[in-house]
């Protein structure tokens, strides 16, 4: 999905946010599951993804 420039600060500051989700110190998404991190902490990474992709194009997958 690419996000217009001037809306990546948004996009990145509301998954931090609402969703816990850090962004990559280049700017971009990045998710690197580890074996600390549990189902939870992954499933609501791709709720946090999915929410930004709807809010952003209108359209969820």
């Amino acid at each position: 999905m690419d996000i217009p420039s001037e809306q990546r600060a948004k996009v990145a500051d509301m998954l931090y946010y609402k969703f816990g989700i850090a962004r990559s110190t280049t700017g971009g998404l990045r998710l690197c599951p580890h074996i600390c991190n549990t189902e939870a902490h992954i499933d609501r990474a791709f709720v946090g993804i999915n929410e930004m992709r709807t809010f952003f194009t209108g359209k969820g997958s």
